[in-house]
């Protein structure tokens, strides 16, 4: 994994500021928590973070690259979301291995990070399941192999434990 750095992080809305001047460094292994009241920023800054929205002002840094105007697709972020965001009409094993197909991985590697992930996650007797047959348990144990698939140099959580 590698460390990211936010510097002077700045989100505005219309004159308000839901991310203000925010500067971390999370070294490469280090998990961090960002906690705090509801509507306080923290989804706000994982967004930032990911390249989903844009930043009003700062940086932010990806190992040692500045990654402010890269696509999302661009920062090997994976994002574990609050909703899970899984595809209701693909099976988990499909749902797993969606990240790996938009790569263009071959089919004997997806399978086989897939088949990992079900393994180390426990969830090898679901990969047939569509997500709507899972518990909400699951579900987030789908979102986070889907985000462990594909080796990302950073993981993003948004209320990991809900």
């Amino acid at each position: 994994m590698a460390h990211v750095v936010l510097k002077d992080l700045v989100k505005t809305y219309g004159g308000f500021k839901a991310v203000n001047e925010v500067s971390l460094t999370v070294d490469d292994g280090e998990f961090v928590a960002l906690v705090g009241p509801s509507g306080c920023g923290k989804t706000t800054t994982l967004n930032l973070i990911a390249g989903l929205i844009p930043i009003t002002s700062g940086d932010i840094l990806i190992g040692d690259r500045v990654v402010n105007d890269l696509d999302p697709k661009d920062r090997d972020i994976a994002m574990v979301f609050q909703n899970y965001a899984l595809y209701p009409q693909k099976s988990v094993y499909m749902n797993l291995a969606f990240p790996l197909q938009m790569r263009k991985l071959p089919k004997d590697e997806i399978d086989r990070k897939v088949r990992e992930a079900a393994r180390v996650l426990d969830m090898t007797q679901l990969l047939e399941r569509k997500p709507r047959e899972l518990s909400g348990g699951q579900q987030q144990r789908v979102a986070l192999g889907r985000a462990l698939v594909r080796d990302p140099a950073v993981f993003l959580m948004d209320e990991p434990l809900s």
